[in-house]
Formats: structure tokens, sequence, C-alpha cells
């Protein structure tokens, strides 16, 4: 009993711990304060997602206070099952780790895989993310790889490819470049195949 000398009749106590739920004037004048973890759970109310629906004996891996799965008997209770296990801000449906908390990593594209993996972040059970961007293009592949809009820059010239208006840096703009990918001299000129030359005379 938290107050074991003053009766907790007439309050709500869900937990029966003898602290009520909530406490009016009359109640704090009476000596008491309100519950701080209204279902006995080990979770602060300000943080459980179901304050007076203890989770106890289900898997909270973040110790929000909803459980990692809800089964029918849980469904019952009241309680859903989390949609983010580990708390990282990831929904478990977009999260590669989804019991693992990427945060303190770095995770551009935010799936819950993070860009680089230390050996604490390895001990912890994760690997780094191979396309850090999400543009589904692997990182070894990609000039680009924490920006999910490029992923290639033919020129070498720091923009890339869809931002370029001039891909190969020829001089000469995409939209009137017959091979934008290739780049040539744009003062040159190339005489076509099967020319015929008509001689005149003088």
């Amino acid at each position: 009993d938290a107050y074991p000398t003053i009766s907790v009749t007439g309050e709500t106590d869900t937990d029966a711990d003898g602290a009520p739920d909530a406490c009016d004037t009359e109640c704090l004048a009476a000596g008491m304060t309100a519950d701080t973890d209204d279902d006995g759970d080990g979770v602060a109310d300000a943080s459980d997602a179901f304050p007076t629906i203890s989770v106890t004996g289900e898997t909270d891996t973040d110790a929000d206070g909803a459980p990692d799965a809800c089964d029918t008997e849980c469904l019952a209770a009241g309680m859903t099952a989390d949609t983010d296990d580990d708390g990282d801000g990831v929904l478990d449906d977009a999260d590669a780790f989804r019991t693992i908390s990427v945060t303190g990593e770095t995770d551009t594209d935010a799936d819950g895989a993070p860009d680089a993996c230390d050996t604490e972040c390895l001990a912890a059970g994760m690997t780094a993310d191979t396309d850090d961007d999400g543009d589904g293009v692997a990182d070894a592949s990609d000039v680009f790889p924490l920006d999910s809009t490029e992923t290639v820059d033919t020129d070498s010239d720091g923009t890339g490819n869809n931002a370029d208006t001039d891909d190969d840096g020829d001089g000469i703009e995409d939209s009137v470049d017959s091979n934008p990918m290739v780049a040539r001299d744009s003062t040159s000129y190339t005489l076509p195949e099967n020319v015929t030359v008509i001689e005149t005379e003088e």
C-alpha cells in the first residue's frame, strides 16, 4: 500500500497499490498524490500508450506500454499492437530492424537501417544500409548515395544528370544534343555518310 494509513476507498486505483489514479483537492488534503503508474506495469503514465491497462506479460521492446504483438486476449483487454516496436520513429512496416532502434545513428532514408554501422551498432544486431538514400541504386554504384533524386553524373561536374542540362559537359544542351551522354567538340563538323560531291565547271 502506497499510503498504508490513508484509505483509497472512493478513489479509482487501477493497480490496487493504494495510490489513486487521480487525486483531487480533497485527496491531496488527505495526504495522497496521484499514482504516476496507474496500471503498475513499470511504464510511467506519461509514457504509457495504455496507462490503465498493464502490458505485463507482453513483449514491449520500447517500453511504451504498447505490446509488440497483440493477440485476441490482448485485444479484448483494450490494447492494440505497437506500430513502432523499437520506438525509433520508423514504423515497423518500413523498418529494416523493427526491434532495434536506429536512434543515434544516421539513417538518411528513414528505413531503420543506419548509413554506417560501427562495432557497437553491429553488436546490437544491425548492419549498414547498402542503399543509404533508398533510391533503389546500391551505394557502391551510386555517385550520389545520399541524394535519392540523383545517381549518375556523366561529366563529373558535381551536378547529377537529372538536374544537369548538359549531361556530357560538351557545351551542347541535352535538349538539342543528339547524343547527350557522349561529349563532342561543339565546334567540329563531321560530314554525314554517303555524301555526293557535285563538280561544277569554272
